[in-house]
């Protein structure tokens, strides 16, 4: 598309949108999130990050600020023009089986979802966040946004993290869109619980008031795990709970999979493959390194399922099991993830 050449031509892409961009993903962002929060903790550092949640934000785009940021970038008036008249006079309906409301026309708000034209012109409005102010890191899948502080001590930590936050939300109020505190969240990391952070609330300051420390602001909920783009990410990055929850899922499917063990072979593991290699693949370039004792649960709850599927009796030897049914282990699927990322 030719739009998408002149974005990368120009260098308008933010760096920290993973969203609706050629080969990068959820995956890539969990990874990238990963090992930066692994090294700025390695130096010590006291670090936070908070997870914004914008309400119905690609309904909310103000299409006249759209076609303004557009001109920013430097768009000339015939393509302006274009977009303008793409953009106007848009109408919609809604069916209900064969029932048909009657067409309306939209307000000036809001791109075009479904289409590519539409994604693209929704990076474009959104990655004017100001980036260049902010101290902390942003890591963005369209409109999913984390913000990565860190500092010597918490104290140091409270005043940066809080002037980033003002500044998010200052761009957010600008732009017109709607930013839900109730379900963004802040996490700190740590390697131990002792290091949390004890009375220190980090506040989002709407009031716009110099004096930070006496205004009523409503404090962003701290939390000590947060589940960002289906993995759990907790406090101490050890993806304990995480694991767990892989198991539960796993465990869940054993009661399929001795149903359909009269299948043949091929088609139970093109079925295991769609299910259970899908759960244990996702992001585990982050939580696959984690420490032995989790990984080594997983291990046998996945050995458990892959007997149960192919009718063979609980002591089947393990390196027998996963060459018998050409069914990589837990263990060989984090090699093989991290040998594609590196």
């Amino acid at each position: 598309m030719i739009l998408l050449e002149y974005l990368v031509r120009n260098k308008i892409e933010f760096t920290g949108q993973y969203g609706f961009r050629k080969k990068l993903g959820t995956e890539d962002a969990l990874i990238d999130i990963n090992n930066y929060l692994h090294s700025k903790r390695d130096t010590k550092k006291k670090i936070l990050i908070s997870f914004w949640d914008l309400e119905k934000a690609f309904d909310l785009i103000s299409r006249q600020l759209l076609l303004n940021k557009l001109k920013e970038l430097g768009f000339d008036d015939n393509a302006l023009k274009w977009f303008t008249s793409y953009l106007s006079n848009r109408q919609q309906l809604t069916t209900i089986g064969p029932h048909c409301s009657n067409h309306c026309y939209v307000k000036d708000y809001g791109v075009t979802q479904g289409t590519s034209l539409g994604l693209i012109l929704f990076l474009l409005y959104i990655n004017s966040i100001p980036a260049y102010l902010l101290k902390g890191e942003l890591f963005m899948f369209a409109d999913d946004i984390a913000l990565v502080n860190f500092e010597d001590n918490w104290e140091k930590l409270k005043y940066t993290v809080e002037i980033d936050l003002r500044h998010i939300y200052d761009w957010i109020e600008k732009n017109l869109l709607s930013f839900n505190i109730n379900k963004s969240v802040c996490m700190p990391i740590v390697t131990i619980r002792s290091q949390l952070p004890v009375g220190y609330k980090f506040i989002i300051h709407k009031c716009g008031t110099a004096d930070m420390k006496n205004c009523s602001c409503k404090p962003i909920k701290m939390v000590l795990s947060f589940k960002y783009f289906g993995v759990t990410m907790d406090f101490n990055l050890k993806w304990s709970e995480h694991i767990h929850n892989i198991k539960n899922k796993i465990r869940s499917l054993t009661l399929l999979f001795y149903k359909i063990r009269f299948l043949d072979k091929s088609i139970i593991r093109q079925i295991y493959m769609a299910l259970c290699n899908l759960i244990l693949s996702y992001g585990i370039t982050c939580w696959g390194g984690t420490n032995r004792t989790d990984i080594n649960t997983l291990y046998t709850t996945q050995k458990m399922i892959v007997k149960v599927a192919y009718s063979l009796p609980l002591k089947y030897p393990s390196q027998e099991l996963f060459s018998h049914t050409n069914i990589l282990s837990v263990y060989k699927l984090y090699i093989r993830k991290i040998c594609k990322y590196t």
